[in-house]
């Protein structure tokens, strides 16, 4: 299937790329509507979809709320227990796993997403002050 690259979604895809965080779609929206306000939610709900169709962006699931992040290459998340908030790992994808699988079970392994649970750096900051 091909897609073509619209203003709009070009838009949606600057927000989603260009800040460090992962994003709702409501935050993508409200960041788009601070330069365009004629851009409604459906279209932003709509181009993100198609950007993760299109493996530009992927898509974290927690809780049934979706997240969006701009570095759509495997890779590990940390997701604090406290605030909520997910961030990249610093730490490797490690591919090895998905070929030990495969071999072991005898089936095609796609990927693998890993969340390691924490209290992010800013909280831990703020118990420790308190």
């Amino acid at each position: 299937m091909v897609y073509r690259q619209t203003k709009q979604r070009e838009e949606v895809l600057q927000i989603v790329q260009g800040v460090n965080k992962h994003m709702t779609a409501e935050e993508v929206f409200q960041e788009i509507s601070k330069n365009n306000p004629n851009m409604g939610i459906a279209t932003v709900y709509r181009n993100l979809n198609r950007l993760v169709e299109m493996n530009i962006i992927a898509r974290i699931v927690d809780k049934e709320i979706c997240y969006y992040d701009g570095n759509s290459v495997p890779h590990y998340h940390l997701h604090c227990a406290q605030c909520g908030k997910f961030q990249d790992a610093p730490v490797q994808y490690n591919k090895q796993l998905d070929t030990d699988l495969e071999k072991q079970l005898g089936i095609e392994i796609l990927g693998h997403n890993v969340t390691f649970e924490c209290i992010c750096e800013e909280c831990t900051k703020k118990t420790k002050k308190n």
